[in-house]
């Protein structure tokens, strides 16, 4: 139950930093810079992690901050995963390499290719929210898009309000704005924001696997929605996109 409160000024932090379940953290907004010039490996260098060993209600939020990835030398500024209630609310990400935010519910990569032997986790993330957010230059091209915002194995997530920009990059550089990891969500809600991405043979502002009960609405798209594998389940659509 207790909040970290980040003063102004720029906060250099080059070991991953594990914050625990109950624990927010609270910047001054832009005055408040958390970077790195060390974690920049491709995988699992994300300068905090919000991880469990199985899925545990995190009750937390991160809010008023501003993750600079330091003209693309660290890698990522936030991996989640296995945890429900989790909100991040009014950050700015600019300038990371390869993603902004990670999260991903129970099961690990649901899915090595998505088109191949996928299977949904045996639990699904819940109450996550990530929304009023800035994310700038945070998404690679290598041998495959990732993208800013990255998702896998969620129920009922929203994410609205945000302004995700990726198309500072050369050609067949920039990644997408939002991809799902694996895929399987469910109940997903994006609506409200301002996706644009560029500079890619693909274009894909959305990218995304497996979707049961999605909604994709009120959003401004420079770029491509690409969505593969939906049905209803138990809810009354498998993928509803509408009035963009």
């Amino acid at each position: 139950g207790d909040t970290v409160f980040l003063l102004a000024g720029t906060h250099l932090i080059n070991a991953n930093v594990a914050v625990p379940t109950g624990v927010s953290l609270r910047g001054e907004g832009e005055k408040t810079v958390i970077t790195s010039t060390s974690l920049a490996q491709e995988w699992n260098t994300p300068i905090l992690s919000l991880v469990s060993s199985e899925l545990s209600d995190g009750n937390q939020r991160i809010s008023h901050l501003k993750f600079d990835g330091q003209s693309l030398t660290a890698a990522q500024a936030i991996e989640i995963k296995r945890r429900n209630n989790v909100e991040i609310h009014d950050c700015t990400f600019v300038d990371f390499r390869y993603v902004a935010v990670l999260w991903y519910g129970d099961g690990g990569f649901v899915g090595g290719d998505p088109y191949d032997e996928a299977y949904p986790p045996e639990k699904y993330a819940t109450g996550n929210k990530f929304h009023h957010n800035l994310v700038s230059n945070c998404s690679a091209y290598t041998y495959f898009g990732y993208g800013a915002l990255w998702l896998g194995g969620q129920e009922g997530m929203q994410i609205h309000d945000n302004s995700i920009i990726q198309k500072q990059r050369g050609s067949n550089q920039n990644g997408y704005c939002i991809k799902t990891y694996g895929g399987w969500m469910r109940g997903l809600k994006i609506f409200n924001n301002y996706l644009e991405t560029a500079g890619n043979e693909w274009l894909f502002a959305i990218e995304g696997f497996f979707f049961m009960g999605c909604e994709i609405f009120n959003n401004e798209i420079i770029g491509a929605i690409d969505v593969n594998f939906s049905w209803k389940d138990n809810y009354a659509f498998g993928l509803n996109i509408h009035d963009n």
